[in-house]
């Protein structure tokens, strides 16, 4: 699955960053679940 995924060049969707900092935020937006793609943390 890795080689067809590199092969392709397929990207996850991301629907949002936040700052580590706001990490309750982003476990309440996913619990919300209307996002579409993937919920990125920033360090």
């Amino acid at each position: 699955m890795i080689r067809a995924i590199e092969a392709t060049g397929l990207r996850p969707t991301i629907d949002r960053h936040f700052p580590l900092e706001e990490l309750v935020e982003a476990f309440r937006y996913q619990e919300i679940n209307r996002h579409i793609g993937k919920i990125c943390l920033d360090i």
